[in-house]
């Protein structure tokens, strides 16, 4: 059984993972290079901040890195390798925990901002171990803590599985910023359009994307798709448009 860990990381992930574990588990330290940015999250889950990788109490169960990705193979070349850790990142596979004796993932699937952090009920947990002892460790963390659904996943299908979030979140949502921005410019209220997004998802969710298309694309009505390129004055919105309406026309995914 895991009972008491380090965060590595200040950042969104780590905000989570501290909020959700400081009633589980004794968190020891939180590291950031920044220490203000240490003790901000610190001093929410009644731990010590450090700043140097060096500083970590040794006499944990786990180390969990919530790091960009580019920064967790530094962090494991730092870390003490007798200590089992594990990273939170949807791309790194498990080879950058070469030489620890047990090492694994676990995988938040959603967006995190530390002003509005998810409840547990909307935040998939995928996990992934080198020895199935430590799997079910993480389980165990992880099971009514981090998530409500919890599953184990290969570092290739997570992989996948965060490229398909990125287009489901994080194009989504810059969809959004266009749609917000023309609206703005406009003087219109992007409020309006809300129900609308929140009926498309729920259609999505509910009979499925593909079949739930709809708009002058889907319908070839090129009437209606020059008249928006008319009014589209901006040319990377013009070449955004004309490609995601052809994507659409040709039923193309």
């Amino acid at each position: 059984m895991i009972k008491s860990i380090n965060i590595i990381g200040s950042g969104n992930v780590a905000h989570y993972f501290g909020q959700q574990l400081k009633n589980k588990v004794l968190i020891k330290n939180v590291f950031s290079r920044d220490l203000k940015h240490a003790k901000k999250l610190a001093e929410k889950i009644g731990a010590l901040p450090v700043s140097n990788l060096m500083d970590l109490d040794q006499n944990v169960d786990l180390n969990i890195i919530c790091v960009s990705d580019k920064g967790i193979l530094e962090v494991c070349n730092s870390l003490n390798k007798s200590i089992a850790a594990v990273h939170t990142s949807g791309m790194t596979d498990l080879k950058a925990f070469d030489g620890f004796s047990h090492y694994g993932v676990i995988y938040p699937l959603q967006t995190m901002s530390k002003k509005n952090l998810p409840s547990k009920d909307m935040v998939p947990i995928f996990i992934e171990s080198n020895v199935i002892d430590f799997e079910h460790k993480l389980l165990d963390l992880s099971k009514n803590t981090l998530g409500e659904e919890i599953k184990v996943l290969s570092s290739a299908k997570r992989s996948k599985m965060h490229l398909a979030a990125v287009f489901a979140n994080n194009f989504v949502n810059y969809m959004l910023r266009v749609s917000g921005n023309i609206a703005a410019e406009n003087e219109l209220d992007f409020e309006v359009l809300l129900p609308l997004v929140q009926q498309t998802i729920k259609n999505a969710a509910e009979i499925g994307a593909e079949d739930s298309q709809t708009g002058p694309a889907i319908r070839k009505d090129e009437e209606t798709i020059n008249k928006h390129l008319a009014l589209l004055k901006d040319e990377d919105r013009k070449r955004l448009y004309q490609l995601i309406s052809e994507l659409i026309s040709k039923g193309k995914a």
